[in-house]
């Protein structure tokens, strides 16, 4: 799990955001032409499944994330990065670059 301003402290838990790091781990796995599960991206989360759960509904609802049908096992439902999600988080990314965090 990458968090971008927890990796500079000691105490990583001050910023963490389940959504965020939902979105992360999407991205990541979007950029390493990997797949995961929605119960990677609740694991991800860092916080109770059902915590992780409702993220990746409003992440849904919000037009960031996709859920789709595993076609190796139909019990399996994976999670991607829409369109907009993945624009949207490289200017996120960007920003903390440009800002230096």
């Amino acid at each position: 799990m990458q968090q971008l301003p927890g990796a500079a402290f000691s105490e990583p838990m001050l910023f963490m955001n389940p959504a965020w790091n939902i979105l992360l781990e999407t991205y990541i796995a979007n950029r390493e032409l990997k797949q995961i599960t929605v119960g990677d991206a609740c694991i991800a989360s860092g916080a109770p499944a059902t915590t992780g759960l409702r993220c990746i509904a409003v992440l849904e609802g919000r037009g960031f994330l996709g859920r789709v049908a595993d076609t190796f096992d139909r019990r399996r439902v994976l999670v991607r990065l829409t369109e907009e999600g993945m624009h949207s988080i490289e200017q996120a990314l960007d920003r903390a670059l440009a800002i230096g965090w």
